[in-house]
């Protein structure tokens, strides 16, 4: 269970259920790709939305949402965004990147550190020495350097 802090306060996300995942789905590779660093927040809290929103015990009145507002998934799915990109503080940020971390690591979206990895790097991830590398050309013809590499 990922927790994270959003305008003090801190909220536990659950292991994600499917519903979750889906709803989280079209975020999940904007927040770990994400070149602006905006927009990777902004996915990441799209994510934590998704897993409190689909949550067995989700409480939509700590979300600023009354308990008689009668409102369908997406609009309750969009208030809980919106109350937290209000309420998340600047200093907070870095918090949400992590607890992103840690619910796809849960979901089975990235690896946990450790796990999954060789012990021993194979040979083709370790580094050639000048004596095994081939060597370079600074030819600018493809068709030159498929007869150096001994290919056509």
């Amino acid at each position: 269970m990922a927790k994270v802090t959003v305008g003090g306060t801190e909220y536990e996300v659950p292991e994600m259920n499917f519903a979750a995942l889906e709803r989280a789905w079209p975020f999940v590779e904007q927040a770990m790709l994400a070149q602006d660093p905006m927009k990777g927040v902004a996915a990441g809290i799209c994510i934590i939305a998704a897993g409190l929103v689909e949550a067995d015990h989700f409480d939509k009145t700590q979300f600023g949402i009354e308990p008689d507002e009668i409102l369908g998934d997406e609009q309750t799915f969009d208030r809980v965004v919106y109350f937290l990109k209000r309420k998340i503080k600047a200093k907070e940020i870095e918090g949400i990147r992590k607890s992103v971390d840690q619910i796809n690591q849960e979901a089975g979206l990235e690896p946990i550190p450790g796990e999954g990895e060789p012990a021993v790097p194979d040979q083709e991830t370790q580094s050639h020495s000048t004596e095994t590398a081939p060597t370079s050309s600074q030819s600018s013809s493809p068709q030159d350097t498929k007869e150096e590499v001994g290919s056509e």
